[in-house]
């Protein structure tokens, strides 16, 4: 299933990139869960993995998000990326660049695409939607960065109201206390 964004948002970090950004990836495998409950409702849960694709926008050397790629590429080291597919509803990974190239058209303004591959699961952060009683932690889209203050913020759990703790991509050092039922 392969995706793609038109003049689309794009977050590497915190940082927009800017120039009219598309982009492209075909996800290497999907996981997805569904549940149907008793009252009709079903709940859906996917994650990708293992994703490659490539982003292109105009190029800008003040652009941070660009530079972030860049330093990506050169130090071979991940980014946190944030693909949007509309508006509010985006995937989020973290990604090593695995190849860079600029291109101007004659008469044109230079474009850079960068290649990328997925060093994590693919979270898809669909704005307004919780699809089980879940708690999200991601550094994008999560309702908490922390993976013990997503447990410590659940009250009410219960055989017949069970939590998931959907953990995004990132490295999350620190120590977990569980409870019954999430």
């Amino acid at each position: 299933m392969a995706k793609a964004g038109k003049e689309a948002k794009v977050k590497v970090g915190s940082d927009d990139m800017g120039g009219s950004s598309t982009w492209g990836f075909t996800p290497g495998t999907t996981s997805i869960d569904i549940t149907a409950h008793q009252d009709g409702y079903e709940q859906i849960l996917m994650l990708f993995k293992n994703g490659a694709g490539s982003i292109t926008a105009f190029y800008d050397d003040t652009d941070a998000a660009q530079k972030a790629m860049i330093d990506a590429w050169d130090s071979i080291i991940t980014v946190e990326l944030n693909l949007y597919l509309d508006d509010v509803n985006y995937l989020s990974f973290n990604a090593y660049v695995m190849d860079m190239g600029f291109s101007t058209p004659v008469g044109g303004a230079v474009t850079v695409t960068f290649n990328f591959r997925a060093s994590s699961t693919m979270l898809l952060c669909l704005e307004g939607l919780r699809m089980l009683q879940m708690v999200i932690v991601a550094k994008g889209c999560g309702d908490f960065t922390s993976i013990q203050a997503a447990i410590d913020s659940i009250t009410d759990a219960s055989e017949s109201k069970p939590y998931i703790v959907l953990v995004g991509p990132g490295i999350y050092a620190e120590d977990i206390i569980t409870k019954a039922y999430v």
